[in-house]
């Protein structure tokens, strides 16, 4: 919601609990120069973070997929965060 802009709507500090975050994590892939796919990732990093279409090239930097997931983390509320994906295999 930070991210957003979100929790200033709820004059929320985004490190109040209530301004929800959520982590993903699990294993990547590499998307493919020249791609379909990578066209359609590199136009949505760049209009995320625009600085990042002046890096130079030698700076071996690369496109990744979050393909498989291990977990979905989310704080939406006091008390701690939960481990979404976890709750939906119970």
């Amino acid at each position: 919601m930070a991210q957003q802009g979100l929790c200033t709507v709820d004059v929320l500090d985004p490190e109040d609990p209530r301004c929800a975050r959520v982590v993903f994590a699990g294993k990547v892939a590499l998307v493919e120069n020249n791609t379909e796919e990578f066209k359609f990732a590199q136009a949505a990093l760049f209009e995320r973070h625009p600085t990042m279409s002046s890096w130079p090239d030698d700076h071996s930097w690369h496109i990744q997929k979050l393909q498989n997931f291990d977990e979905i983390w989310l704080i939406d509320i006091y008390g701690g965060g939960i481990n979404q994906l976890s709750c939906m295999h119970q």
